[in-house]
Formats: structure tokens, sequence, C-alpha cells
């Protein structure tokens, strides 16, 4: 089976496919976590769809707007608005893992795109950009790619069943679908800064 990346010339095509991809993925976990009671993941739904200039789901637009209303209506907090406590530090560490590790995949994979090996001196670049160590920078690019792999085939029939609401599979393709280029922005370089 051959994948578009196999042609230098579509690279930039399945890069953004890839992150597109990703980005879909990440949207689709966080709104389990969601509809499970974790309260903040409704933030970093919008969070991730707006630094990523996607369309925010429908269905999250309401209970965002409902909270924000709770906040301006009396709450004293926005943590108390939106029902999100502070994680203790051993499950912001394990957050902050889940968070970095497609960022560092995506930022290694534009070295690589600009002709870098990899080696030693990518991981310390991946690391200086994302405020990370060599060795972790190393661990979450070899974890991410055993988990994303690098097989649109792979990944196309991946997506539906990791997207189980009708309504986000939807989204899910239309971003797909969409012809705009997804790269690394300057808001994620500077949100990991």
């Amino acid at each position: 089976m051959s994948s578009i990346n196999e042609n230098p010339e579509h690279q930039p095509e399945y890069d953004s496919y890839i992150r597109k991809f990703l980005l879909c993925i990440e949207v689709c976990v966080l709104a389990k976590k969601y509809k499970s009671g974790d309260n903040g993941a409704l933030l970093k739904i919008i969070d991730t769809c707006l630094n990523n200039n996607l369309p925010v789901p429908a269905k999250f637009t309401v209970s965002f707007h409902n909270a924000i209303n709770a906040w301006q209506n009396g709450f004293e907090s926005l943590d108390r608005a939106f029902g999100v406590e502070r994680p203790n530090l051993r499950k912001a560490a394990e957050k902050r893992k889940t968070e970095m590790r497609p960022l560092v995949w995506q930022a290694a994979q534009e070295l690589i795109l600009n002709g870098s090996p990899i080696d030693e001196y990518l991981f310390e670049q991946v690391g200086d950009r994302l405020g990370l160590t060599y060795a972790t920078a190393k661990k979450y690019y070899y974890s991410a790619k055993s988990y994303y792999g690098d097989k649109q085939a792979a990944l196309m029939s991946d997506l539906d069943s990791v997207l189980e609401d009708p309504s986000l599979v939807e989204w899910g393709r239309s971003v797909l679908a969409s012809p705009e280029s997804i790269r690394m922005t300057q808001a994620d370089r500077q949100r990991t800064a």
C-alpha cells in the first residue's frame, strides 16, 4: 500500500492532513472526557479549535455560552462557572504529556522537512523550542511516532472508531476535507514557549 508521503512533492499536503487528523483526534478525546464529566475539557476543546483556526463543534459553543453566562451572573470564578478543579501535580504531569506529544511530533516533523536528521541535535532543538529536556522531547517523539504512525489509510480507518458521536464524525470529515493547510501556528509556539 502506498501513502501520499512517499512522493516528496505531496509532503506539505500530507503533513497538513496529518496535523488536521491529530487535531480531530484531540478534540474527540476531549469530547469524551467532557461527556464523562471533565468540564475542563470544554475549555481545551475551545482553545484547540481557536488556536488552530478550526470551527468549534456547534454542540460545544452552547455549553461554553452557558458557562460564561453562569459566571457573568454571579459565580465568583471561571473555575466554578465551568465546574473545573485545579489538578494535582501527578495529573498535571500526565496532562502535560498528553498535550505536548502532538506538539513535539509536529515540531520534529517541521525540522525533518527542513533537512534535519533524526538525531540528538533534533531532539535538543525540539526541546529548546517547546521548553522540554532533550530526553523528554525524544521520549515524546517516539511515543507519538508509534501512536500516530505514518500511513494515510490507517489514519482514515481509525477516524470512524475514534469519533463515536455522529456530529463529531461529520465535523472531523469537514476539517480533513478542508483545503486549508494547517501547520504549527505562531500561537502554538507561544503557548508552548
